[in-house]
């Protein structure tokens, strides 16, 4: 049974959850889809699109590209899990 994350930083808090310079990956490292029940990890954007819905993820995307001045897979893929948790704990995602 899959378990249900609340917030971007519940999923993301655990750095084995957090991938970069793909949406997702599988237990392997595989890329896949950021929705994939094989998904055991997220990037920063990744993790948005799968716990936040539509208009708050329009609003997290607004936030940290005010926060960064770059969106969130740019962001994630060139600063590392402590950065980026602190980003998602500023931007309260």
């Amino acid at each position: 049974m899959e378990t249900k994350y609340k917030t971007v930083e519940e999923l993301l808090e655990n750095p084995k959850r957090w991938t970069q310079l793909s949406t997702a990956r599988d237990a392997e490292g595989t890329n896949v889809c950021y929705l994939s029940n094989r998904a055991t990890s997220w990037c920063l954007w990744g993790a948005m699109r799968k716990v936040l819905s539509g208009a708050d993820q329009e609003t997290a995307n607004k936030a940290v590209r005010e926060l960064t001045g770059c969106g969130a897979v740019h962001f994630n893929d060139n600063h590392n899990h402590e950065e980026v948790m602190a980003l998602v704990r500023a931007a309260k995602i």
